[in-house]
């Protein structure tokens, strides 16, 4: 009878599509947080409930060093278009400059209350913005840690702003169930779209620019135009959507997750089904794709991540961690790896087996 050495069924294993890399013990929950590479790919930043932003080897999984604030840190990191400096927020109400090579702090800023929402940097990154659930969109000096301006919305801030494709409007949503688009260098509004409930998703815009896609607590996508916030289309889910948007490659499609434990990918167009993904619990998690656009992951209170066809819905493997996943999935440049947190506090490194 013929038999496989033993090391050598460990090491297949090893590479099988869904398995674990490695684990990083972060010392408490990662909820809120959602891991962010370095401009390089060697670094993961992940914030936790510990109250850290945690900088891991994205090799090995080794801590390369942690910088600690007043409060949980659910907010994810931006970092410098030169990568030398990683942007957050924490629940003390701050928002930090931090040196990506040292973990040394470079300037805080405060805010009024805690930050959930995560930064985003202008088109030249000399701008931060930030939300915060003191109801401000703050535009920040990015080298001086200065407020800019400050835009008063009716509600806490959660959803994290994103720029325009001319970096000249900000999107950002509202506990005051708005939407807004925002004038970057002046911070004057330019139009609010009422939902029916807070807006906690993050906005994703069409890569020509002309539509905003983002999530509500009233249980719907919207397809909103980005010049004059009319509404293109709305998509009934059978629960509230705190999940935010990912646009296949083509921008043909839109994918998103709700509380009704779903994941679906709509028509970017005229905003009709084309798939649903049903796991076993609810999805606050945003998608992120493969980066040939094949395959579709995302977590799931279930405790899983999940990969799935893009094209067709259809399960390609699962993960199962120890508890719910709230944090969103990052990839690897190659794609070979992808990254996310658990209530559980861990950091994995999964393998995805897929390139495309």
């Amino acid at each position: 009878m013929f038999h496989v050495p033993i090391l050598a069924v460990l090491s297949l294993n090893l590479q099988l599509p869904g398995t674990k890399e490695w684990s990083f013990y972060a010392g408490a929950d990662i909820v809120g947080s959602s891991p962010v590479l370095s401009n390089n790919g060697s670094t993961v930043y992940v914030g936790s409930l510990d109250g850290r932003l945690h900088a891991v080897d994205a090799a090995t999984g080794k801590e390369v060093w942690s910088f600690e604030t007043g409060a949980a840190v659910g907010s994810s990191a931006a970092i410098s278009l030169d990568g030398s400096m990683v942007y957050f927020g924490s629940f003390d109400h701050n928002l930090y400059a931090v040196d990506a090579a040292t973990g040394k702090a470079a300037w805080t800023f405060p805010t009024g209350y805690i930050i959930q929402s995560s930064p985003a940097l202008s088109l030249n990154g000399s701008i931060i913005y930030i939300g915060s659930d003191d109801n401000f969109l703050y535009a920040v000096d990015a080298a001086a840690g200065k407020a800019v301006w400050s835009f008063a919305t009716g509600g806490p801030i959660a959803s994290s702003p994103v720029l325009s494709t001319s970096g000249s409007t900000i999107y950002v949503g509202s506990g005051d169930a708005n939407m807004y688009a925002v004038d970057a260098k002046t911070g004057k509004e330019v139009w609010r779209f009422a939902t029916g409930s807070a807006v906690l998703s993050t906005p994703a815009i069409s890569s020509d620019g002309s539509t905003v896609f983002f999530g509500s607590y009233d249980y719907s996508l919207y397809a909103v135009d980005a010049a004059t916030g009319k509404e293109v289309w709305s998509f009934a889910t059978g629960a509230a959507v705190g999940s935010s948007a990912a646009l296949s490659l083509d921008g043909s499609m839109v994918y998103i997750g709700s509380f009704d434990n779903s994941t679906y990918a709509v028509d970017a167009a005229n905003g009709k089904l084309v798939w649903s993904f049903a796991s076993g619990d609810d999805v606050a998690s945003s998608p992120a794709l493969s980066p040939k656009g094949s395959t579709v992951y995302f977590g799931s209170y279930d405790h899983s991540l999940y990969a799935v066809d893009s094209a067709t819905g259809k399960a390609v493997w699962s993960f199962a961690t120890g508890s719910y996943l709230y944090s969103s999935p990052t990839l690897s440049p190659d794609g070979s790896t992808v990254y996310i947190g658990s209530d559980d506090m861990n950091l994995y490194a999964v393998r995805t087996g897929n390139l495309a």
